[in-house]
């Protein structure tokens, strides 16, 4: 828990609807006779309402239509939607810790590695699952365990595809 105080604050990028630039790009395209659209109803297609309202507002093109983006707009909108920032400034405490509930289910993961069985290389952990546990120090326990299963499983994740990668290198 120190490791916030001393390491600085952690950045978190969030991808919202997991798509990229040029799939951003081809929805929010004026040209494709959409141009009078409001871009918050064009985002909808993709991400949910309150989202989609409040992205906007954070880059100042709350109710504007597709043809009025300016370049920079649109560079700030797509900062946005695929690398908007989560500054991590701190924690309550063990004091203060609580136990969310939802998540991922856990139908969803293969258990003994971490790993999302719909999205290759997604390692999941903790309250990110959907897993109760009791009161005294279950839900540590379990976020603990799943931690290190995750990260053991994603180093070696990372190691099998440098070493394929290293395959493909020409001596």
């Amino acid at each position: 828990m120190e490791g916030l105080a001393t390491a600085g604050n952690p950045e978190l990028l969030v991808n919202w609807a997991n798509k990229t630039e040029q799939e951003w790009k081809h929805i929010l395209d004026p040209s494709a006779g959409g141009g009078g659209t409001l871009v918050t109803n064009k985002l909808r297609t993709a991400l949910p309402q309150r989202l989609a309202v409040a992205l906007c507002e954070e880059v100042g093109i709350g109710g504007s239509r597709l043809a009025e983006l300016t370049r920079q707009n649109h560079a700030e909108l797509m900062n946005a939607l695929v690398r908007f920032p989560l500054n991590i400034t701190g924690h309550a405490g063990l004091d203060k810790a609580e136990v969310t509930g939802g998540g991922v289910t856990l139908h969803e993961i293969n258990s003994s590695t971490m790993e999302s069985r719909l999205h290759k290389n997604i390692f999941l952990c903790g309250e990110v699952l959907d897993c109760f546990g009791r009161i005294g120090g279950f839900n540590f326990y379990f976020a603990w365990v799943t931690g290190r299963l995750a990260g053991k499983a994603a180093a070696a994740s990372t190691h099998r595809f440098n070493d394929a990668a290293q395959d493909l290198v020409m001596p």
